[in-house]
């Protein structure tokens, strides 16, 4: 029976994350496929002289992206293999966890389950710019709780030192792991007879050292970095109030969102918005900003309050029929939950929700948390169209979360699909690049992502996209800017609807939406238009490009005659 519920789960984990393979980059990866072309390995090798900012500078993550990107190029399929081989295995690490927690099979098998379909941070493995970050810290954080574990049954010191490890190890990639440093303590006193203070910091001071020397660098990163970061809070004293008081509301709004697809938290507050705010007119910015804000946060403390009282009333009727072991489960489940969104609070939020991806490591506690609350649930229910019900509630629930994550995968594979199309079309038009090459688009669409200008669906500069993609050696200089912090800042051409020109020697690169800027271009540079200009028109119904360079160059022709 182990290994038949193996094979399935494994089965269905390769059946659901399937369309990872047909997924392609979004947005920062063209940036750091770029930075790699441009300044060489020499980037990852030689990016700090501070040993502490290599290390907390995610030198995991850039190691993975370079590797990925050196054999593999722009396939895309490379990374989405990585990236699902890579959540199939923290789901498995899930289980071994929540094994060796509970000491039970059904709470393992449903916390990995849940764990793996989980919609809510699918981010985390369906964008590749941010998987090789997300992941492996999640990885490392699972191996060191797994090995903290075995060093509190044993007292053996290679165990101690193994946890170590891969919690150092896990903030080369990202800090999620930075719940350990107070779920470690927690788990000490539940798993130690006899308990004080000398024993305690003997046995966890490396674990508490590690602990202060990372709030010392999470302080002085906000505290003492000057200049504005996107989405962080100011680190003046307005801003310090704000932390504080995300402190409060993350861990409780995000306590019931990790459970909560955002679609139907979103739903409920548009419903509230309208019945208890009439005065604000539906569709329109304010409504929206108000339901998708004030609205959503509101109904997501609602929901962890009506699911924290639900629990205390259960705890208090079931208490004398919980065992021990699962007690401490859910008390350290809860705690690797709530504590996982310490590391964002610097983090300012768009709406309701925090960025996918943010909620990966607090997923780990909370698919632990799902499975014990379940079986204790079950275990206590006595009749058996009771039993029933849960049972059909549960797999609605698991339902919800499994369409919620496929819808979205299909999503981004249809959106990944049509951006390789256009691609295909560009570079079998012009297989390689000219001495000097400008490209124009334009479309019918009304504009991408909020934006009008924008009439072909790419989240980054289409322009930068095509200079990572022809990997021409002498066009590599173009993506620097005057220093390297400029250039990880954006680079040439990088911003969604950026449009431009550079030329050096006999070479030029230029990328234009705009034709009159392009027309300006083309008189200061002697660009020969018969030659270097090719130009594309974007049919949104039709999702298709289409090659128009042969009208588009008698209508610049024309154009510039009547300057």
């Amino acid at each position: 029976m182990k290994k038949v519920l193996t094979v399935l789960f494994v089965l269905f984990s390769i059946f659901i994350l399937a369309s990872l393979f047909l997924s392609y980059f979004q947005q920062d990866e063209w940036h750091s496929f770029g930075v790699l072309q441009s300044y060489g390995k020499s980037i990852y090798l030689n990016s700090s002289d501070n040993y502490l900012d290599f290390f907390y500078g995610r030198p995991g993550s850039r190691l993975i992206m370079m590797s990925l990107f050196e054999f593999f190029q722009t396939n895309a399929y490379a990374f989405g293999i990585f990236s699902a081989g890579v959540h199939i295995l923290n789901s498995t690490l899930v289980f071994l966890v929540a094994l060796k927690l509970s000491k039970n099979r059904t709470i393992s098998y449903i916390a990995a389950f849940f764990f793996l379909i989980n919609s809510v941070a699918s981010q985390s493995y369906m964008w590749f710019g941010t998987m090789a970050s997300s992941l492996p810290s999640v990885t490392f954080s699972l191996f060191s709780i797994y090995f903290y574990i075995d060093f509190l049954r044993s007292r053996e010191l290679k165990h101690i030192l193994l946890s170590l490890i891969f919690l150092f190890t896990s903030f080369m990639f990202k800090e999620g792991g930075y719940a350990l440093f107070i779920t470690f303590p927690i788990i000490w006193f539940i798993y130690t007879d006899k308990k004080s203070l000398k024993k305690f910091l003997k046995e966890n001071f490396p674990i508490l050292a590690l602990g202060v020397l990372n709030t010392w660098i999470f302080v002085n990163d906000f505290l003492f970095i000057p200049g504005e970061r996107a989405n962080y809070i100011a680190s003046s004293q307005s801003g310090l109030i704000k932390l504080l008081g995300h402190l409060v509301s993350y861990p409780l709004e995000g306590f019931s969102q990790i459970f909560t697809p955002a679609p139907l938290i979103f739903g409920i507050a548009r419903q509230a918005t309208r019945f208890f705010f009439p005065l604000l007119t539906p569709d329109t910015p304010d409504f929206d900003l108000f339901y998708t804000t004030r609205a959503a946060e509101a109904v997501s403390l609602l929901a962890t309050f009506v699911l924290a009282a639900f629990i205390i009333v259960l705890y208090r009727g079931f208490k004398k029929n919980i065992s021990s072991i699962y007690l401490k489960t859910l008390i350290i489940s809860l705690a690797l939950t709530i504590f996982s969104f310490i590391p964002f609070v610097i983090l300012d939020k768009s709406d309701a929700y925090l960025d996918s991806r943010y909620y990966y490591p607090s997923l780990l506690g909370a698919s632990i948390f799902l499975g014990t609350f379940l079986l204790v649930i079950f275990e206590n229910l006595r009749e058996k169209s009771l039993k029933k019900i849960a049972l059909t509630l549960l797999i609605l629930f698991f339902a919800y979360h499994a369409l919620s994550l496929g819808r979205d995968l299909l999503s981004q594979t249809e959106v990944s699909q049509e951006r390789i199309k256009i691609v295909r079309t560009i570079t079998d038009t012009v297989p390689s690049l000219k001495d000097k090459t400008v490209f124009y688009v334009s479309g019918d669409s009304g504009g991408y992502y909020a934006l009008p200008e924008l009439k072909v669906p790419f989240q980054s500069g289409l322009g930068q996209m095509l200079m990572v993609i022809y990997d021409d050696p002498e066009i590599h200089p173009f993506f620097k800017e005057e220093t390297l912090l400029k250039t990880l800042d954006g680079g040439f051409l990088y911003d969604t609807i950026a449009q431009g020109y550079r030329e050096s020697g006999k070479r030029g690169f230029g990328y234009f939406t705009d034709k009159d800027k392009l027309e300006d271009t083309i008189l200061k540079f002697n660009i020969d238009i018969s030659e270097s200009v090719f130009a594309f028109y974007y049919r949104s119904d039709s999702k298709t490009l289409v090659n128009i360079t042969n009208d588009f160059r008698k209508q610049i022709e024309e154009d510039l005659n009547q300057r």
